[in-house]
């Protein structure tokens, strides 16, 4: 079993390396440097080894400068021992040999098979990693390396984490659970159909009852899809998942008859302001001018909510 001596003499050349290549190659990036160490540790990436992990991600997260001068001073070696010595004393010598072997492609065609069965949303993928992948990966013997990989991903974003798991030819395929499509017809019914009206039933209703039906995850992925939409195309992509919208109007519905009858007795008492105002209207037929008279009264009907028709006519306001 590896001891802190073994692995600091596995990590010495890799970190001299690192350090004199500030000087002999000042071009490079943090980035180039970064998998050039990991290169000369024998291994293809920092989740492979627990203290390849917890080194670069302390480093990942300083500042440009400030890892500079890490690398180029005696810190690096301190930042490496403290490294290890946090390692060895959290977790069994023996889980940490350098450069453990494992069977890769045993441990890829796991990946393949295990993550095919996760569904590709956040709110899942701590249920799904530890119920699922990691126990499947300890009955195989393939725990070691899933375990580095589950803690490698885990504060990912959703995004960061598919893709990591796709750079390894793994190709992961959101998909809906069955009950998702009749929560999503019955909740949406709720909805009036108006542009106006979204947003806040998007975040108080839809996806607050989503939530609490452990149906998040879908929910968000399609309210960001319809963001940006047309309302009428938002509509329509609803009613391809079988949504049913309760009102799809897009303009006030008129009042009632008998207030379409106030519209009309006050219309004929403007009507020949309008066309003292307005001469060219004489030259349309009667009914174009009417036309066009409740045209302008349907728009302040609308603008004026719950007022009667024809009351701005009774008080004398002009067309």
């Amino acid at each position: 079993m590896a001891t802190a001596e073994d692995l600091m003499a596995w990590l010495h050349e890799p970190l001299v390396d690192l350090r004199q290549g500030l000087s002999d190659q000042p071009d490079l990036t943090w980035p180039q440097r970064r998998t050039q160490f990991l290169t000369d540790l024998g291994i293809d990436d920092a989740y492979r080894h627990p203290v390849t992990d917890d080194l670069l991600d302390q480093l990942d997260a300083m500042p440009d400068e400030k890892r500079d001068d890490v690398l180029n001073s005696d810190e690096l070696q301190a930042l490496a021992t403290a490294v290890i010595d946090q390692v060895c004393a959290s977790q069994p010598p023996d889980e940490y040999d350098a450069g453990e072997p494992y069977d890769e492609s045993a441990w890829l065609a796991l990946l393949t098979e295990v993550l095919a069965d996760w569904d590709g949303y956040a709110s899942s993928w701590p249920a799904f990693a530890a119920d699922t992948l990691l126990p499947r990966a300890k009955q195989v013997g393939l725990d070691g390396p899933t375990e580095q990989l589950v803690r490698f991903v885990a504060d990912m974003s959703n995004e960061d984490r598919i893709a990591t798991f796709e750079a390894y030819g793994v190709t992961i395929v959101q998909t809906p659970p069955a009950n998702w499509y009749p929560f999503l017809a019955q909740t949406l019914a709720e909805w009036d159909g108006y542009a106006s009206s979204w947003p806040a039933f998007a975040a108080d209703t839809l996806l607050a009852w989503a939530r609490q039906v452990g149906l998040d995850g879908p929910t968000e992925q399609l309210v960001r899809f319809v963001a940006d939409m047309s309302n009428e195309d938002r509509i329509a992509t609803f009613e391809a998942y079988g949504a049913t919208i309760g009102s799809v109007n897009t303009e006030p519905v008129l009042p009632s008859s008998q207030e379409e009858v106030v519209i009309d007795a006050a219309a004929e008492e403007v009507l020949a302001r309008v066309l003292d105002k307005y001469p060219d209207l004489a030259t349309l037929s009667e009914e174009d001018q009417r036309d066009v008279l409740l045209d302008v009264l349907r728009e302040r009907v609308a603008r004026q909510g719950d007022s009667r028709p024809g009351d701005h006519l009774r008080n004398g306001e002009q067309s």
